[in-house]
């Protein structure tokens, strides 16, 4: 069973470190008396947490004993409700996921059995046991991490329950775990009982090995280990520990694939280790060194973490056997007069395999049907030796069941009929509304029949209502006009599409009478005048069809118009309601059909309330049939004029001859309250100025204004600055991406060196995902260790040789060649491993060079483009000194858990402003984002639906918006999705999904179009009409944020010019719009 890694902690951790908490970090769940159909209370606690800054976990529970009531007494920052998933596909099959973090950071202390909440549940089990409560990492696995953005290693988690027994229940009242410290000493988990009827049987347990029966575990122990504490009557508690020796990585998670049918060896198990191994080596028991091991048969394997000093703990892994074949079925029973009962399987199995099944009463196809009440096995194998076998019962119900044929009267006559088809030979007894009891009745007029059917021997009757409607003739008209203005013509037809017998008479209001099977035409009348028809059928029946009122001339000029008016609320949003009025043209009443669904009849005007800003279609239909689509109408309500526009930034000037930086912080009004206003800065400086304010810092960091107005309306804005130092040197490793089994290259660059005579240096990656195939050289040719690349490990001790490198723009040193192994979706970090080598670079007198680094990534792409979640950044088009937003959107975002990823741009271009939540539930910027080096043109995002319901977002919503000053010179400056430093990840309840990133990018434009000044001469007169023409019917990109003021304004080029002045067709396109 695979299992979803939630990675909440993402957003701070970079590299992930293991912290040696308290040892005595615990968590309890109590355990109370109770009785059947009471509710009970339970607290969960902890002791010995220093600064802890957040967890996550599943509780859970059986569903047949207990069920859940509420959630109460919370007692930590920021926990509430929303920390849980309470939704009734969890709860209501016994699971509550749990996950909690301190929005503060600053993390809190936990001592002495503190209550953290309360789970309450009501009783149903009856009287005589302990029914459980426990903790458990599925589906939401276990993790704890502490203000230093540290991983716990070493905690117990104590299980509690309902007791509904006699006396009291045992429960392990203390836990205390010591890491063994790999100096010689040994560890201990040392635990205290009390309750119940002593003496205590105790069972420690490593998956399902059991490793000692002693009330504590002493000596070289390590991993994860669970206990099981039985008093004299059986009855019994348990706890979960995670013990991690001093110095040795810890196993975060890890996923087991069952073996599959028949006596293939298919099974694998992966662990993931946060920030790697570092140091220490993985030995699996069946000789694999990586994080990964396959090939395994159904059973228990084992996993040595150890370094070189001889220190090491062992995990234990129990490997399954999932066949994947499973059989469900609807099973309706049969009626009580008929043997009509059904089973309709679903059968689900493994791909690539195929299936045979058989049913124990000789039916060929996979559904039963026509059956007598008794019991039905079916028998499913599959190509790969799977075998399932499932029976179901089809009983007798009370229904009585049989079928009929209605005959519907002729109009104005009573030759209807109802006839039934009973099953079986009876006998039955027939009650009709009419007063007579045979099986079939005739000669009906139209009305409503009831009937009553018995069995003989009055076991089983049915009672059923039938209706009889006269039938009509349904007709309608079609015509076609021909002429012109005052001259037009029209022929005009009437077909009969239902009802009536054949052959009809057609009598027209001009006079022509003729008779056909089912229509009838009269040519060249008049385009504009009112035409009837009147029709009888053979039968003699008589219909009046509604008259035509045709205006050919009227038809062919439709005039409409649109009008909204916009409604502001408080909270920034805006809707509007959108009139469209039909002028002229075509013949009243009207029918308005939306594309939003609105529907409206009406002889002049449609009114659509409450819409949001947006492209709405109308489809116009008259009273003969006419159709007109008059152009979409576009809502854009700007903000209201109580709502702030505002834009922020940040300026850096160098003194190179005093060695000197200045750092100006500004923030503009771009529109808003009527002014003055009032910046109050989070440094404690206040102006006051109509339009902006700008300050002088000492340091990068992030700053706070709030703004007022004379009325007390207040903003609050928020900007992030970079460090203004100058660059210096910089060693990176860049991202790529490749389909699994393809060779991808990642380039690892240095830039801003002078005289590199030598360089060390050490990367790391996960050789489960990634298996590196070559090194190719560049600057580099020479220094490389491959010794360790199985291990996902390559280490560089290069030296010039006397040929030192200047180094100015990036350039590539060399590259690592890897084949991807990793599925679809997954990022693979490819990092420096400073623990093993940092980066160290020497010049040629032997001095460092100090120099910066950045790690990189490998994402495994996708061949099924089409079927990936989609990352979009959209693009613009911006003057030197505008705002532009730009919106971060996705398709097929599907059932989605959780979505991470970093955001990177240029930040010389341009100087980030603000971030506007979009579609994704519960977004908040101060909890999914870390905007701490946006001023570097850095942002890390993480998302994660808590509940953990799954959320879908239709193709082409918004997850949020990024806004900014274009501050560059023109020219093209992408905004990208990044691996790094937080991993590109959109994960659903089965895992992480495949992806499909596009990329955006603002394009600057020095702005240099005059509206109307087509020639580009710097004014608008009659010679401008001749452009005018030359460029009539073209199209090219609109103008951004076009108006026809005299004032110059960007554009992108059109590609399309005159033929001899050669004046680009963006100049000629005066009001912008393309």
């Amino acid at each position: 069973m695979k299992q979803i890694v939630l990675s909440f902690f993402a957003l701070l951790l970079v590299l992930p470190l293991c912290a040696q908490s308290s040892p005595c970090f615990s968590m309890y769940i109590s355990t109370e008396a109770a009785t059947s159909g009471e509710t009970v209370c339970l607290d969960v606690a902890a002791e010995g947490a220093d600064n802890l800054l957040g967890f996550q976990y599943t509780m859970r529970w059986d569903p047949a004993a207990l069920r859940f009531d509420r959630l109460e007494n919370f007692n930590l920052p920021s926990l509430g409700a929303s920390a849980f998933g309470t939704q009734p596909s969890a709860v209501d099959n016994g699971r509550l996921p749990v996950t909690w973090f301190d929005a503060s950071l600053s993390g809190v202390d936990l001592s002495g059995g503190q209550v953290v909440y309360s789970v309450c549940f009501e009783v149903l089990a009856a009287s005589g046991g302990l029914h459980a409560v426990y903790f458990d990492r599925s589906p939401t696995s276990i993790e704890f991490v502490n203000a230093n953005t540290e991983l716990i290693a070493n905690y117990s988690l104590v299980n509690g329950g309902a007791y509904t027994g006699a006396g009291t229940a045992p429960a392990i009242t203390a836990a205390c775990i010591t890491p063994p410290d790999c100096q010689g000493g040994s560890g201990s988990i040392d635990i205290s009982v009390a309750g119940g009827q002593p003496p205590y049987a105790f069972d420690w347990k490593k998956s399902t090995v059991t490793v000692s029966t002693s009330e504590d575990l002493t000596g070289d122990i390590g991993g994860r280990y669970r206990v099981e504490v039985a008093n004299q009557q059986g009855v019994a508690t348990s706890a979960l520990f995670s013990v991690v020796p001093q110095g040795l990585p810890y196993i975060g998670n890890w996923q087991i694939d069952a073996v599959s049918c028949g006596s293939a060896n298919d099974g694998s198990i992966s662990v993931s280790i946060p920030g790697g191994p570092g140091t220490a080596s993985l030995l699996w028991s069946n000789g694999s060194a990586t994080n990964q091991a396959h090939g395994l048969a159904p059973g228990l394997h084992t996993l040595e973490l150890s370094d070189g000093d001889g220190c090491s703990y062992v995990e234990f892994y129990t490997v399954g056997l999932d066949d994947g074949l499973t059989i469900e079925a609807d099973v309706e029973d049969a009626a009580c007069n008929a043997d009509n009962g059904s089973i309709s399987p679903t059968i689900t199995y493994n791909a690539g395999t195929t299936i045979d099944y058989s049913w124990s009463h000789g039916e060929t196809s996979l559904t039963a049907d026509s059956l007598a009440p008794g019991f039905y096995t079916l028998s499913v194998t599959s190509s790969n030796g799977c075998s399932a076998t499932q029976t179901y019962e089809v009983q007798r119900s009370s229904q009585l069941d049989y079928i009929f044929d209605i005959t519907h009267p002729a109009c104005g006559g009573a030759d209807g009929s109802i006839d039934l088809l009973m099953p079986n030979a009876g006998p039955y007894t027939f009650v009709w509304s009419t007063g007579e009891a045979t099986e079939d009745i005739a000669g009906l007029a139209p009305g409503v029949y009831h009937l009553t059917v018995t069995t003989q021997d009055g076991s089983c009757s049915a009672t059923r209502a039938f209706t009889l409607q006269e039938t009509n003739i349904e007709t309608y008209y079609d015509y076609e006009c021909t002429g012109g203005a005052g001259a037009y013509t029209a022929d005009i037809s009437c077909t009969v599409a239902s009802g009536g017998t054949p052959p009809f008479t057609f009598d027209w209001n001009t006079g022509q009478s003729d008779t056909g099977a089912s229509t009838s035409t009269i040519s060249g009348v008049d385009g504009a005048g009112a035409y009837a028809v009147t029709i009888t059928d053979a039968a003699g029946c008589v219909q009046e069809v509604d008259t035509l009122e045709l205006d050919c001339g009227q038809a062919a000029q439709f005039l409409t118009a649109y009008s909204y008016e916009c409604m502001f609320f408080g909270d920034g949003s805006s809707l509007a309601d959108v009139s469209l009025v039909v002028w002229a043209g075509g013949v009243p009443p009207y029918t308005f059909e939306w594309s939003n669904g609105e529907v409206d009849v009406d002889s002049v005007y449609s009114v659509n309330e409450d819409l949001a800003n947006g492209a709405y279609t109308v489809t116009i239909t008259d009273a003969n049939g006419l159709v007109h689509y008059p152009n979409p109408a576009i809502v854009d309500c700007a903000p209201a004029p109580q709502d702030y526009v505002v834009g922020s930034n940040y300026e850096c000037t160098y003194f190179p001859s005093e060695d000197s930086v200045s750092l100006d912080v500004s923030t503009v009004v771009w529109a808003g309250p009527p002014p003055p206003y009032t910046f109050a800065w989070s440094t404690g400086e206040v102006q006051t100025d109509s339009i902006s304010s700008t300050i002088t810092v000492s340091a990068p960091g992030i700053y706070s204004v709030t703004i007022s107005d004379a009325n007390g309306n207040t903003h609050v804005e928020t900007v992030a600055t970079a460090d203004c130092s100058q660059p210096g040197s910089r060693l990176a490793i860049e991202e790529a991406a490749a389909l699994p089994g393809e060779i991808v290259c990642v380039e690892v660059s240095a830039a801003g060196f002078q005289g590199l005579d030598s360089l060390l240096l050490a990367i790391q990656w996960n050789p489960g995902f990634l298996t590196l195939d070559h090194v190719a050289p560049g600057l580099i040719s020479s220094g490389f260790n491959l010794a360790a690349a199985a291990d996902g490990i390559f280490q560089l001790d290069w030296s010039s040789g006397g040929q030192a490198l200047d180094i100015s723009g990036e350039q590539a040193l060399f590259e690592l060649c890897f084949q991807v192994q990793a599925p679809s979706g997954y990022s693979i970090p490819v990092n420096f491993h400073t623990t093993l080598q940092a980066p160290e670079a020497y010049a040629v007198n032997g001095q460092p060079i100090e120099a910066t680094w950045q790690n990189g990534a490998v994402l495994a792409d996708t061949d099924a483009p089409g079927d990936a979640v989609l990352l979009n950044v959209e693009s613009a088009v911006a003057a030197p000194g505008d705002a532009v937003c730009l919106d971060i959107t996705t398709a097929n975002f599907t059932d989605v858990l959780g979505v991470q990823f970093s955001l990177r741009w240029d930040s010389a271009s341009l100087r980030f402003d603000s971030l506007v939540p979009g579609d994704l539930p519960n977004l908040a910027p101060a909890t999914h984002f870390n905007l701490g080096d946006a001023g570097s043109g850095l942002i890390r995002f993480a998302w994660l639906q808590i509940p953990l319901v799954p959320v879908s977002l239709p193709d082409g919503a918004a997850l949020f918006t990024l806004c900014f000053t274009a501050a560059g010179t023109p020219g093209t400056s992408t905004v990208a999705i990044s691996s790094v430093p937080t991993l590109v990840e959109v994960s659903d309840n089965d895992g992480v999904l495949p992806v499909v990133i596009n990329n955006g990018a603002v394009t600057i434009l020095q702005a240099e179009v005059w509206p109307g000044d087509t020639d580009a001469d710097g004014a608008v007169s009659h010679y401008d009409l001749l452009n005018i023409g030359l460029a009539y019917g073209a199209s090219g990109p609109p103008r951004p944020n076009a108006s026809i003021s005299w004032e110059q304004q960007p554009a992108p080029g059109w590609q399309q010019a005159t033929p001899l002045s050669q004046v680009d067709y963006k100049n000629i396109d005066t009001d912008g719009d393309g």
